[in-house]
């Protein structure tokens, strides 16, 4: 059995969004979706007849339901789709070496937080994105980090 996609051709029109908590949200205005001269073939020739009709009808079913529907559709499943593909916007670094010369072959697991933080920027060719960029261990940040006084020269240095 196969299924030959030739001439497959998808035409759009979107932009994107960034929801409350970072997540990429592609608003569809148009969306056309051609299949060519795609064909199904089987070994079996009966099989081949029946399944041919059967796959037909559906290549016209999703040309026709994009092309009445598929903006609201795709704009609703725009963003779970998406946030799911790129792994909810985290990135893992594995086994990252210590930045700090003289500690040894320290290395850790961490994770680059790539959430949006503005609309991204969409021109022609090129898209500009701005995002958190924070990275985080075992889920953590570095929360706030809080000026202190020096205190690594000790006591006796001071008096």
């Amino acid at each position: 059995m196969a299924l030959t996609f030739q001439d497959f051709d998808v035409d759009f029109s979107a932009s994107m969004h960034v929801n409350e908590v970072g997540n990429l949200r592609p608003t569809f205005y148009t969306l056309h979706i051609k299949f060519g001269e795609s064909y199904f073939t089987h070994d079996d020739p009966f099989f081949a007849f029946c399944m041919h009709q059967f796959v037909e009808f559906a290549i016209i079913v999703v040309e026709n339901t994009a092309f009445f529907c598929g903006e609201l559709m795709f704009s609703r499943i725009g963003e779970p789709v998406l946030t799911t593909f790129l792994n909810e916007y985290r990135m893992p670094l594995k086994q990252m070496p210590t930045p700090f010369l003289g500690q040894g072959d320290i290395k850790a697991d961490f994770e680059l937080d790539w959430r949006n933080t503005v609309d991204p920027h969409v021109t022609d060719g090129q898209m500009d994105m701005y995002f958190l960029g924070e990275v985080t261990y075992d889920g953590q940040g570095c929360g706030q980090l809080e000026p202190d006084y020096f205190d690594f020269m000790g006591d006796e240095v001071m008096s």
